[in-house]
């Protein structure tokens, strides 16, 4: 990723690295049985990106390809399956003319498998585990942030939709739109995962305090230093103030003897004194 001293031309020049990306990741999709390993891939290298630590294109998409590659695969494989005979459920309930209750329920599901197809192969991209591991982090992080999933499924099913409602600009549609849900559902990965590993005390910070971990769940404008308040008095206040100073001047005169007080009180002293010495 090449870097420019012009912000437009780095802004452009990573939005040309995120379509590079969802091309390589078109292209790996192909066989359709690696599918999740392509995700996981892409996910792992527009993370790496995102956070300034890319080293290319390929050479991060490959490696995480590899060494992801079985156990996305298995996940593909199940996700499919239970896709597939959740499309059988609504064939037989359209069928059927079900209830209003059934199809709810069939909804709830569907959306739960959708949910954790969304989140199973990012999970799997950040953390080496097993597929079960996977399963269940990818359940839990779903429903903690029950809201974002839901909007990452929406802004992955709607650059499929765009193309099909405008056939002929299809392909520019869906790079483009694409690109845009890439960059924000790596985001939310990263935000998401960053809190995930708080709260689980792993990875960096694994060794981390009960103090440390206290601040940084703050919300960033109360983790900055705030300048201290300069206090601005009232026209009263700023009187009282006076009237306090001129009573304190007043009493620390009294205190005085009249010699002290004036310069001629010293110099009548000095003259008796010399009139004494001269007797």
């Amino acid at each position: 990723m090449q870097k420019y001293n012009s912000p437009l031309l780095n802004a452009v020049d990573d939005i040309v690295d995120y379509m590079l990306l969802n091309l390589l990741t078109l292209v790996c999709c192909i066989p359709v049985f690696t599918i999740g390993a392509a995700m996981t891939a892409r996910t792992f290298t527009a993370m790496k990106m995102l956070r300034g630590q890319s080293e290319g294109i390929k050479k991060p998409f490959f490696r995480s390809f590899k060494q992801n590659f079985r156990q996305a695969t298995i996940l593909t494989v199940l996700m499919f399956a239970m896709l597939a005979f959740l499309f059988w459920d609504w064939y037989l309930v359209g069928q059927q003319n079900a209830s209003l209750a059934s199809k709810a329920l069939l909804f709830g599901a569907t959306i739960f498998v959708l949910m954790i197809s969304w989140m199973v192969f990012p999970f799997l991209s950040r953390y080496t585990v097993t597929i079960g591991e996977a399963l269940k982090g990818a359940f839990v992080m779903s429903f903690t942030h029950l809201f974002h999933s839901f909007f990452g499924l929406v802004i992955i099913i709607a650059p499929i939709l765009f193309g099909v409602w405008h056939m002929y600009w299809a392909w520019l549609i869906w790079l483009a739109l694409t690109t845009a849900t890439l960059i924000i559902n790596t985001n939310f990965f990263i935000k998401a995962f960053d809190k995930f590993e708080r709260e689980q005390r792993i990875g960096a910070y694994e060794n981390a305090t009960d103090e440390e971990l206290a601040v940084l769940e703050k919300p960033k404008k109360e983790r900055k230093s705030k300048k201290p308040e300069v206090h601005r008095h009232t026209l009263s206040e700023a009187a009282a103030l006076v009237n306090n100073a001129a009573e304190e001047e007043d009493e620390a005169g009294e205190e005085l003897t009249p010699d002290d007080e004036t310069p001629e009180g010293h110099v009548e002293r000095d003259e008796d004194e010399a009139e004494n010495s001269e007797n």
